[in-house]
């Protein structure tokens, strides 16, 4: 047997979101005179799903592995693996890698805005950058306050940001 790995066994997912599930189909092609047998030993998180039915590739044929992804929560970066125990001499063990950066649609920084032990005589002002990663306009909804009494005493405005304040956010795409 001798495994090839058609293309990349490592494959850039890119932008995704969390709970979003993405997928990669490998292709594992024998270039051998033998059966290429393969058997999952690991992956690197239980996130991570490999497909089962390449057991047994036959000479001069190909199967594909499809890795599925699906974060539980966000990484600005993530890499995951499986790995497969394989009976080609030259590559007893096969590591098939994904990777890409997980967001949200909208992120605000600082994601809370408190007034604590300030003087109801002084004015205050906080403000919230709000980066938008996805090719659609923001709706804000003002009208949540942890004490709805509160609403009264604060004044809230949304201004686009501009597109230099933008680029200083890694793939955003809009800000406010």
């Amino acid at each position: 047997p001798k495994l090839q790995v058609v293309g990349t066994s490592d494959f850039y997912f890119g932008i995704m979101e969390k709970d979003e599930t993405q997928s990669h189909a490998f292709v594992i092609a024998n270039t051998g005179d033998a059966p290429l047998t393969l058997s999952k030993l690991d992956v690197s998180c239980k996130c991570t799903t490999s497909s089962e039915d390449y057991s047994e590739i036959q000479p001069n044929a190909s199967a594909e592995i499809e890795l599925s992804w699906t974060p539980p929560s966000f990484y600005r970066d993530f890499r995951q693996s499986a790995t497969f125990k394989t009976n080609d001499p030259d590559l007893p063990i096969l590591k098939l890698e994904i990777h890409g950066r997980v967001i949200q649609s909208l992120r605000a920084t600082p994601d809370k805005v408190g007034f604590n032990n300030i003087s109801a005589n002084e004015p205050h002002t906080a403000v919230v950058d709000v980066f938008c990663y996805r090719d659609q306009d923001a709706e804000f909804d003002f009208d949540r306050f942890e004490k709805a009494e509160s609403a009264q005493h604060f004044d809230v405005g949304v201004e686009r940001m501009s597109p230099e304040a933008v680029a200083r956010e890694q793939d955003a795409l809009s800000g406010f």
